[in-house]
C-alpha cells in the first residue's frame, strides 16, 4: 500500500471506496492462499486450458488480446478452453464465442472471484501482461507461464541497473529480436533462452494485410503522400 496507490484509488472510488478496496484485497489474498494451496495439493493442470490476464482495468487489450484474436481466428477455441480473467466482467455479457469464459480477476473494490484463483492454478498455459501474474502464484505442476509484456527493449529500467536476486515468475517471454534478449535478460535476471524472438502479437494488428499502406495512411490521416514515418510509443488498442 503506497501513497500513490492510495491517492489513485481515492480519486477513483472516493475515501470510503478506497477503504473497501483494500479490505477487498486483504480478503482475496486470504482467499487465494486457501484456494491456491488446496488446488495445488488436490488438483492438476488441464492441458487444454488457456488462461489470459492483462493488467488491472485494461481488460482484453494489448498483446494478450492480439494473441487471443489470433487463436480465435485460427479455431483454437475448438480444441482449447479459453479463460479471460478480467476486471469488468459485465462488459463481456454479450460475448458468445464458443469455449471462452470471462471470470472476475479483480473488481474496482478489490474482490476476486474464487474461480480466478482456481483457473489460474490449473491452466495448462497462463498468458499475462505486466503485473498480473499473481493470480497463479499457486500453480499446479506442469503449467507453462508466458509473459506477453509489451515494454520497450531498447532501454533499461531503473531496477534493471541493480543486481536482481529474484527469479522471474514466467517460463518464457516474447521479444522482437536479439537486442531485446540482451536487455530483458538483464532486467528480469533470467536466462536468455527464456526469451523467444517472435515479435509482439499486437504488431500483427498494425501490419494486417487486409489494408494496404495507402489505405491505412488515408484512413488515419488523410495522407496522400508516398512515404510516412510514424512514431508509436504505446500501441495498446
Amino acid at each position: 500500500m503506497t501513497k500513490s496507490a492510495i491517492k489513485k484509488y481515492t480519486e477513483r472510488l472516493g475515501f470510503f471506496g478506497m477503504i473497501l478496496h483494500y479490505i477487498g484485497r486483504f480478503m482475496t489474498k486470504t482467499e487465494q492462499q486457501v484456494i491456491g494451496k488446496l488446488t495445488v495439493r488436490f488438483g492438476k493442470v488441464k492441458k487444454n486450458r488457456l488462461v489470459f490476464k492483462n493488467r488491472e482495468m485494461m481488460d482484453c487489450t494489448d498483446n494478450p488480446e492480439a494473441f487471443y484474436e489470433y487463436l480465435i481466428s485460427s479455431g483454437y477455441n475448438k480444441k482449447y478452453e479459453i479463460i479471460w480473467l478480467v476486471s469488468e466482467k459485465r462488459k463481456f455479457r454479450n460475448q458468445n464465442t464458443g469455449n471462452v469464459k470471462f471470470v472476475t480477476a479483480e473488481n474496482k473494490y478489490g474482490w476476486s472471484s474464487p474461480l480466478a484463483y482456481y483457473y489460474g492454478a490449473t491452466a495448462g498455459f497462463f498468458f499475462y501482461s505486466h503485473n498480473s501474474a499473481g493470480l497463479n502464484r499457486y500453480r499446479c505442476k506442469g503449467q507453462t507461464v508466458v509473459n506477453l509484456w509489451h515494454g520497450c527493449g531498447y532501454k533499461d529500467a531503473e531496477q534493471g541497473k541493480k543486481k536482481q536476486n529474484i527469479k522471474p515468475d514466467f517460463d518464457y517471454a516474447l521479444v522482437p529480436g536479439p537486442v531485446f534478449v540482451k536487455t530483458k535478460s538483464g532486467l528480469w535476471n533470467c536466462e536468455p533462452d527464456r526469451l523467444l524472438m517472435m515479435g509482439y502479437p499486437r504488431y500483427d494488428w498494425m501490419l494486417h494485410p487486409s489494408m494496404s499502406k495507402d489505405e491505412i495512411l488515408d484512413s488515419l490521416f488523410g495522407w496522400k503522400g508516398k512515404k510516412a514515418v510514424l512514431w508509436m510509443p504505446t500501441f495498446r488498442k
